[in-house]
């Protein structure tokens, strides 16, 4: 029998290699750009790098270091314009957060699993659903500038976690 794909990371993999290889390919996305990757863009991306769930604004805030100055959302909300722009994050629209890209260079649609419990997202390329998308939006004369499908559910962790009245609580 075939093994199950999981597009969610396994808890105990290798997460430095996760936010080095995401921090290469960024530096490499923005030398071929020929844009900067400023201190605070690079920040910001690492501390999406760091967790594998979407984090809104405000936790990027917290967890910032500012190096003793006073913190101003429009410096993490421009990272994040910056970031998002060249493909490197992605926002999570029902929740307002921002996720790591985990597949760099390749954006021709992009399904979200997020977990109802642990709040992880997962990204998976769901290219036979855009060109239905596509397919609809043309026969409707509807044009067609982003799309982002969100699905929400338990991921496999959380799938076989055992409830609170299993654990003897």
């Amino acid at each position: 029998m075939p093994m199950k794909k999981t597009y969610f990371p396994e808890r105990q993999h290798d997460h430095e290699a996760c936010i080095l290889a995401g921090m290469e390919h960024a530096e490499a996305e923005c030398e071929s750009r020929n844009v900067r990757f400023t201190e605070n863009r690079r920040s910001v991306l690492e501390l999406l790098l760091a967790d594998h769930r979407p984090l809104g604004v405000y936790e990027i805030m917290e967890q910032f270091d500012w190096k003793g100055r006073r913190p101003a959302p429009s410096q993490i909300y421009r990272a994040l314009e910056f970031l998002e722009s060249i493909g490197l994050v992605h926002r999570i629209e029902s929740s307002n957060a921002y996720l790591a890209c985990n597949r760099p260079g390749r954006h021709r649609c992009t399904l979200f699993l997020v977990c109802e419990l642990c709040k992880k997202a997962a990204e998976v390329e769901a290219g036979q659903m855009q060109d239905v998308i596509t397919d609809l939006a043309k026969h409707s004369g509807f044009e067609l500038h982003s799309q982002v499908i969100e699905a929400r559910g338990l991921c496999p962790e959380c799938t076989h976690a055992p409830t609170p009245d299993e654990a003897g609580h």
